[in-house]
């Protein structure tokens, strides 16, 4: 990481953004401006930080051990979260989730996560929670789709994003809940398997007050431009304004069936070189709008011209230089738009383009964030984690924990909220 953060100062960003797709060692965390004064003057509101997460676990790396227990853990050990929603989504490796609410998840992009890539976390009034990589060597980065090297055995790669999403103030004392986000396949929606896919230790999700609240969504696919384009609904809904309509001619709508606090739209696009991807009857509501580039580039409004019916780009920012064209968006760069309609248009460059769009309907209240809390003021954070050091959202533990002994902390330090 540090060696290809040099390496951005004297060679080009795309040069770069493949050496870390290929080699790992990006960890970008986007903290959004969630007051006025980005475009529209809400903020990115409902979205708070998007982080994206490149790294390699190489099997014989003699470092490993000794960094594991000395320095930093493959992971991110127990800690609290009151007030906001996690969105974690995986496109190479895994994850291992365990929180103080008794649950525990596998989910990311490797065929033993049975096609469960993501997790939606409500926090509500508060838990604990562990995310470790979910490292291993004999089932590593066989999924193409994931854009991995082919699992040699070798090497793991993980690579992720992880979206901090506020709610509204009336939402954020709720009873936490943590929902696996399915890549389509509804045949693998199997509450309390056993292998691969997810373990929810209390087992179905219900309404019944002693059960956790676990369960399943499904993101549907859409495939357009002869299979060129695939677009992946993550959250929310989307509607194409390409090849993809009914005998009447009316353009299909698709939607995740995650459950929203407020509405808004999370989809992945994948774009051969220089094809067109747009999205229409984009709700007014919508003030927020980002997107960024994983991979490749995309030019917004490139096959409409300046049309005000549709949204643009006002500004791009990254660890390099401003891009030439201010329509054009680079790879790990983070464009900010404007609504002027309800429409969005943009044509992939050379390489394609690979990117994450986030569109929301902003919260109209005030935020406020510090360390691992969101609530509406500083009062309510300070609340927060008093509440955390009195033990109300359960008690840290050691990861190195054995489920059993880790189910047995939990049973003793839970979380209230639960």
């Amino acid at each position: 990481g540090a060696l290809l953060f040099l390496l951005s100062k004297v060679l080009p960003n795309s040069v770069v953004a493949n050496l870390e797709h290929q080699f790992g060692g990006r960890v970008c965390p986007n903290f959004f401006p969630t007051g006025p004064g980005t475009g529209t003057g809400t903020g990115t509101s409902p979205f708070i930080m998007l982080v994206h997460h490149v790294h390699s676990f190489t099997k014989y790396d003699p470092l490993r051990a000794f960094q594991n227990k000395f320095i930093l853990p493959e992971g991110f050990p127990s800690h609290p979260h009151r007030g906001f929603i996690t969105f974690t989504y995986v496109l190479r490796g895994g994850m291992v989730h365990r929180d103080s609410i008794g649950c525990k998840q596998f989910y990311g992009n490797e065929r033993r996560h049975n096609g469960h890539v993501g997790q939606w976390l409500v926090t509500g009034a508060g838990l604990l929670h562990e995310e470790m990589w979910d490292v291993n060597h004999d089932d590593s980065n066989t999924n193409s789709a994931g854009g991995g090297s082919g699992g040699d055995g070798l090497c793991s790669e993980q690579e992720l994003f992880q979206l901090w999403i506020n709610v509204p103030s009336a939402s954020k004392m709720n009873r936490p809940c943590v929902y696996l986000v399915s890549n389509g396949n509804d045949d693998e929606k199997i509450v309390g398997q056993e292998e691969g896919g997810i373990r929810s230790e209390h087992g179905k999700n219900d309404s019944d007050s002693d059960t956790i609240q676990t369960g399943y969504a499904v993101a549907p696919t859409v495939k357009t431009n002869n299979g060129k384009v695939i677009t992946r609904v993550l959250v929310g809904g989307y509607k194409n304004g390409d090849d993809s309509s009914n005998s009447n001619g009316e353009q299909y709508y698709y939607s995740s069936n995650v459950p929203l606090e407020s509405p808004m739209s999370i989809l992945h696009v994948t774009m051969e070189p220089y094809m067109s991807w747009s999205m229409v009857d984009i709700p007014p509501s919508f003030k927020t709008a980002i997107i960024y580039m994983r991979r490749g580039s995309v030019a917004i409004n490139a096959a409409g011209g300046d049309d005000s019916d549709e949204y643009s780009s006002i500004s791009g920012v990254s660890d390099g230089s401003d891009s030439k064209n201010g329509n054009e968006i680079p790879a790990h760069y983070t464009a900010y738009l404007t609504p002027q309609g309800n429409e969005l248009s943009l044509m992939s460059g050379i390489e394609g383009g690979d990117f994450m769009l986030l569109m929301g309907e902003p919260i109209n209240e005030p935020v406020q964030a510090r360390g691992s809390m969101v609530m509406n003021s500083i009062d309510g954070i300070d609340q927060a984690y008093n509440d955390y050091a009195m033990g109300y959202m359960g008690r840290p533990w050691d990861n190195n924990l054995s489920d059993d002994e880790w189910r047995d902390h939990v049973e003793k330090y839970p979380s209230i909220y639960r």
